[in-house]
């Protein structure tokens, strides 16, 4: 909601325009950042010996937990720019604007409502799970995390449905009229961005046990097959081919993590072949 809110606040002072849309986006992201170094700053300890947390007992764990981020970053933000580099190229800007109007109305509300979600859920799993060790514990964190991923599911369902009886007033009410001949995709749109957000909520399920690292070939898999997908979809099929793109990429990411999420014995296995946090 920062984000927005800053992006409002630049086009009213500086005009509608994209130069002021990034700019807030920009400036946002800066403050967002700073806060949290000064939180998480705050949050850290303070020690009466200082070299205690120059050596391994901070700076290792953090290490080793952050490096994953790091690698799948680069192939997951190619992925997520890669539908409207690959529209602009085969349609025209024409197919850009539209594209993106589905996306907004459709996707991106998801988005905010799931990182809310996981904004709320996600130090409740953290404290449930706590060191990883308590089965008791991990079980719980379990349950908890596979309840909201149902409910996301459920909820995408019902979104879905409504979307297909509602698109085209739903334009009306949101879009200009010159769009309204995409407005048959949002109910895929919004069936992508449910899946995707189901799949992050058990992405969730996994960095709270601190095994992000079993993510790594499941989000640089999909990152790689969305983005060619994304190039044969839309040089055959246009803005169509992109959004089911979009669901077959949700879809495959959202299965993969349920079969992480599942499968304790696999996740045991990866977390052998890499250092322990403890």
């Amino acid at each position: 909601m920062a984000e927005v809110s800053f992006a409002i606040g630049f086009m009213l002072w500086l005009g509608n325009s994209s130069t002021a849309v990034v700019a807030g986006y920009a400036v946002s992201s800066i403050l967002l950042s700073g806060s949290q170094w000064y939180f998480l700053g705050r949050a850290i300890p303070t020690s009466r010996n200082p070299p205690l947390l120059t050596t391994n007992v901070w700076r290792q764990p953090m290490r080793i937990y952050a490096w994953p981020f790091s690698v799948w970053g680069i192939f997951t933000w190619v992925q997520q720019a890669s539908d409207r580099w690959v529209l602009q190229h085969f349609v025209g800007e024409s197919g850009v604007g539209m594209y993106t109007v589905v996306f907004q109305l459709g996707y991106v509300p998801i988005g905010m409502i799931t990182t809310m979600a996981i904004t709320l859920i996600g130090p409740i799993l953290y404290q449930r799970v706590g060191g990883t060790q308590d089965t008791i514990r991990n079980n719980s964190g379990h349950r908890l995390a596979w309840v909201m991923t149902w409910l996301s599911l459920a909820a995408t369902g019902l979104a879905f449905f409504v979307a297909l009886l509602l698109h085209k007033w739903l334009f009306k009410l949101f879009v200009a009229e010159n769009y309204s001949t995409a407005s048959y995709l949002l109910p895929w749109v919004i069936l992508a961005g449910g899946l995707f957000s189901a799949g992050q909520i058990l992405a969730l399920k996994l960095m709270s046990e601190m095994r992000p690292e079993a993510m790594t070939v499941v989000k640089v898999t999909t990152a790689i097959g969305g983005v060619g997908l994304n190039i044969w979809s839309a040089s055959y099929f246009g803005i169509a081919g992109v959004v089911a793109s979009l669901v077959i990429f949700s879809f495959v990411y959202c299965i993969w993590m349920a079969w992480l999420a599942r499968h304790s014995a696999v996740l045991d296995a990866l977390q052998v072949e890499s250092p322990h946090l403890d």
